[in-house]
């Protein structure tokens, strides 16, 4: 009977040695970008080291973003690092390393090694090493380390990519997780990113791994969220090693103050913790593409009419040296590309915006000109669908790179360079008007740039970064305030990165800027600037690296097409961003602030975050009929005109209410309502009496 007592006992430690399967204790898919606390190590000190890109490579079945080191795009030699945060695997065992990624060798001189560190980083092991040999599109790829790193309580990894020269290929990780043995709870993904639009619910999938010894319901914890959150508080039971999976939601608002939203999710089980994050992004829209063959260095110019909002692209190459006639139109609510005809002049390394109902290139780099530089104003009429030249630029300004915004009336043409003397910036700033066809010479910008990007918002012209005279990119900020035709002299908030090239426009108030060669490698992030608080804020990644190409505000979206990529691969690729929702507007005061209700009063009313589409503005009070604006005009986003038709409106206090797309601002008991005064005839009474009198007086002269 011993034997069987011996034989049960082994059964039991082999049934939970066999429970005790392995989770995953630790995961990163890039999916965030490079996590804050991973490590980058630059030892050239170049500048250029481990990003996340928006890319897949080597045709894998990849995830983007992916970690890289891409000597390729940016031409540069390489000797960095990616190191993971220190991990705690000290009541772990059977530690397994798990790598998606690819490794390209050009020339069988590039390395690629992992190693692993239980000392903070002081020594190193090496566990693979590629010398000089493709490793290409390895998926799930498994490294045995348990020797290395079980039970030790401060296991670093580290990613180290060495290139034999510049302009060699690259090494890009999809994703990195460990697997083994440890007591405890774990959730995965560490880190769910999910995208959706404005208005959906968007569902979070995490996966709960019951290793703490015994069976048991976890509770759940959704915290931080300034969007609506649907999370359920308990799953279970769950047995131990098993597993159990529960959805986070969350409700993207259809006006929306930020693009993205991160729910703190906990779990707890059997005293055991573990914390993910949820992370809902407003992404990117990709429509139709450019028409064959795509283009770049061309203008991208947007109106809408009674017929609709389009796009216009039109002038640049195909490939740097064919020049593009053809004007392709995109209808923004059917999402299909046109031709439209064909422009008289090729201009390239242009910029277009439209104003009334006109779409204008105002210069450019021309391949059939002998010199290059051509100075023709390319005018496209949207109604008449010709034509025509306007006034030409004036002689001796640039004819490329120079960046074009439009406050409705005007156009505000910014520095540049030119085709004779390619590379040597200018500071000037011209300003063309359609109706007159002239050009103006306003104040020299205070910074020469070429590849800059500009916007107006209320008043004044921002002009972002670009290049200077040594070929270095520029984050600073110039502003020029219309009205006294100066440049500002305060400082205003610099742009976050350096950059050139990008595609930019104005989307309701703020500068958006997406990829262009941003500190000096071409880029897929996106910034906007917001003048009122005079701060930049990243916005989503594009889906891919672009630059040289043609961005535009269209309404409340922000549109992006052609371009290319850092191999000058020519796109077709057209994306949108939803630009983001202004507060509800905000009324301080209204002048005057009492009329009489036999006629009508024209008033300033004064506040924030008026918009010029679909601001409609009254006064209201209560128990009496609203009195609605005629003749509104948004001057700015602080100050409305209007006409109030006062006649008949019963007399007493009125709020003045304020409505936008955005929501609606209101001035209580800001205005009054009055009765005109009464005809005062007590002059006219007593020059009645005196006559009176004085008839008695002579009357009563002749009776005696």
């Amino acid at each position: 009977m011993e034997w069987r007592r011996v034989v049960m006992c082994l059964l039991a430690m082999l049934f939970a040695i066999g429970s005790a399967q392995a989770a995953v204790v630790f995961e990163e898919d890039f999916s965030g970008g490079i996590p804050s606390d991973w490590t980058t190590v630059d030892n050239n000190g170049d500048g250029y080291t481990w990003e996340a890109v928006n890319s897949s490579y080597d045709g894998c079945a990849f995830e983007p973003p992916v970690a890289v080191c891409d000597s390729d795009a940016n031409a540069v030699a390489y000797d960095d690092e990616l190191w993971t945060p220190s991990l705690d695997l000290s009541e772990c065992s059977g530690i397994v390393l798990k790598v998606t990624h690819t490794f390209n060798d050009l020339g069988g001189v590039d390395d690629a090694y992992i190693d692993i560190s239980t000392d903070g980083g002081s020594t190193w092991t090496n566990i693979q090493h590629w010398d000089g040999v493709d490793h290409l599109c390895a998926m799930d790829e498994e490294f045995d380390i348990s020797a290395i790193a079980d039970g030790q309580s401060d296991v670093i990894i580290r990613f180290h990519y060495v290139t034999g020269g510049t302009w060699q290929w690259w090494w890009a990780i999809d994703k990195v997780w460990l697997e083994g043995v440890c007591p405890g709870v774990f959730v995965t993904p560490g880190t769910s990113v999910e995208q959706g639009d404005p208005g959906a619910t968007v569902t979070h999938t995490f996966t709960i791994e019951n290793y703490s010894g015994s069976s048991g319901t976890a509770a759940i914890t959704c915290e931080n969220s300034e969007w609506d959150v649907s999370c359920p508080s308990e799953v279970g039971p769950i047995a131990d090693g098993e597993t159990a999976t529960f959805d986070v939601e969350v409700t993207i608002p259809e006006c929306f103050m930020k693009y993205s939203d991160s729910v703190d999710v906990h779990v707890e089980l059997n005293g055991y913790g573990a914390d993910a994050t949820a992370i809902t992004q407003i992404g990117w829209t990709q429509h139709a593409a450019l028409p064959a063959p795509g283009r770049f260095d061309h203008g991208l110019a947007y109106w809408e009419s009674a017929k609709g909002g389009f796009l216009y692209a039109v002038g640049g190459s195909e490939d740097g040296s064919s020049p593009l006639y053809d004007l392709d139109i995109f209808d923004i609510d059917s999402g299909s590309w046109s031709s439209g005809a064909a422009a008289t002049k090729d201009l390239t390394i242009v910029a277009a915006r439209a104003v009334n109902g006109k779409v204008i290139i105002p210069g450019g780099v021309s391949y059939s000109s002998g010199t290059g530089d051509d100075y023709t104003t390319l005018i496209y009429d949207i109604e008449d669908e010709s034509w025509s030249t306007g006034a030409d630029v004036p002689s001796g300004q640039p004819t490329a790179t120079y960046a074009l915004c439009t406050d409705g009336q005007y156009l505000y043409r910014a520095g540049g360079t030119v085709a004779a003397n390619w590379g040597v910036p200018y500071n000037s700033f011209l300003r063309y008007d359609p109706d007159a066809d002239s050009w103006e010479t306003l104040a020299n910008m205070p910074t020469a740039r070429w590849w800059s990007a500009c916007g107006y918002i209320d008043g004044k012209v921002y002009v972002v970064g670009g290049m200077d005279a040594a070929g270095d990119g520029l984050s600073s900020v110039d502003v020029y305030d219309v009205e006294s035709d100066t440049w500002e002299a305060k400082a205003v908030a610099p742009c976050p990165v350096t950059v050139w090239g990008a595609a930019y426009g104005v989307v309701n108030g703020k500068l958006y800027i997406a990829g262009g060669i941003q500190n000096g490698i071409a880029s897929s992030s996106c910034y906007y600037y917001d003048p009122a608080a005079d701060e930049w804020n990243e916005c989503p990644d594009m889906p891919n690296v672009i630059f040289r190409m043609a961005g535009v505000g269209a309404g409340d979206t922000f549109y992006v097409a052609g371009g290319m990529n850092p191999v000058w691969f020519v796109h077709d690729y057209v994306y949108s961003l939803p630009g983001l929702c202004l507060p509800a507007p905000v009324v301080s005061s209204i002048d005057p602030s009492e009329g009489t209700n036999d006629g009508v009063v024209s008033v300033t009313i004064t506040g924030d975050n008026f918009v010029p589409d679909n601001t409609t503005a009254k006064l209201s009070g209560p128990a009496k009929a609203d009195i609605v604006a005629d003749n509104l005009t948004v001057v700015d986003s602080q100050t409305i005109t209007c006409d109030f038709d006062l006649t008949g409106a019963e007399p007493g206090m009125y709020d003045v209410v304020v409505t936008t797309p955005y929501g609606e601002g209101m001035l209580e008991d800001g205005f009054e309502v009055t009765e005109p005064a009464a005809d005062d005839d007590t002059a006219d009474d007593d020059t009645g009496g005196e006559e009176e009198e004085d008839e008695d007086e002579e009357g009563c002269g002749c009776a005696f």
